[in-house]
């Protein structure tokens, strides 16, 4: 922040950062957090696949609802490989026209044991409800 701002607390930054760039206040808030009571309240903790995979069975899906940028498909092909399922693995990025082929590689991944990744599902809400049926 510009001079005589630069000199102020985290919680009065804030203010000044909601009234005139209300976009950037969630980094401020956090900036806040970390300021006031530590980092490890600021950040949520890397999760661990190879730790929630035991708790976790072939019948129930696994849902990443992850950040602009995040990209966990090298960690789960890595748990995949570590759990011998490496040559079974598919990935499918959805787009338009793509149902049939989720639908078919999911169909296949329970008949043979195999794991599918859909990614961007986001651009597909839509479709969505028909993939619950489909898990089901």
């Amino acid at each position: 922040m510009p001079k005589p701002y630069c000199n102020l607390n985290a919680f009065k930054k804030s203010i000044i950062i909601k009234a005139l760039r209300p976009e950037k206040l969630m980094f401020m808030m956090k900036q806040f957090i970390s300021e006031q009571i530590g980092d490890y309240y600021s950040s949520p903790p890397p999760i661990k696949l190879k730790d929630i995979y035991p708790d976790t069975e072939a019948r129930s899906p696994i849902i990443f609802i992850l950040s602009k940028g995040a990209d966990p498909s090298d960690t789960i092909k890595d748990l995949a490989k570590s759990a011998g399922k490496e040559e079974g693995i598919k990935e499918l990025s959805l787009g338009s026209g793509s149902e049939a082929k989720a639908v078919a590689a999911i169909q296949k991944g329970c008949q043979e044991g195999n794991w599918v990744i859909l990614c961007n599902c986001h651009l597909f809400e839509d479709w969505l409800p028909q993939l619950l049926i489909e898990c089901e």
